[in-house]
């Protein structure tokens, strides 16, 4: 997945993943247009990569991914 490939959601607005602070444990929604296929939890994001652990086993479908309110501790 590339940030060039997908659009990034937070709060039903599209915004550009480059700048944004989101901390590590934030739930994401794993899309492909308004149907979540799987959820996400950050584990780091750096220039325009996320690195995320979710069970899904393919990326093919996903285009977008949705952040959102709820974090997690990651042990």
């Amino acid at each position: 997945m590339n940030a060039r490939d997908i659009e990034f959601f937070y709060n039903n607005k599209p915004f550009k993943l480059k700048g944004r602070d989101f901390e590590k444990g934030t739930m994401i929604g794993l899309n492909h247009n308004e149907d979540t296929l799987a959820l996400g939890i950050v584990a780091s994001i750096m220039d325009n990569s996320i690195i995320f652990r979710s069970p899904i086993k393919s990326l093919r479908r996903i285009n977008r991914v949705v952040f959102g309110y709820m974090t997690i501790e990651l042990t």
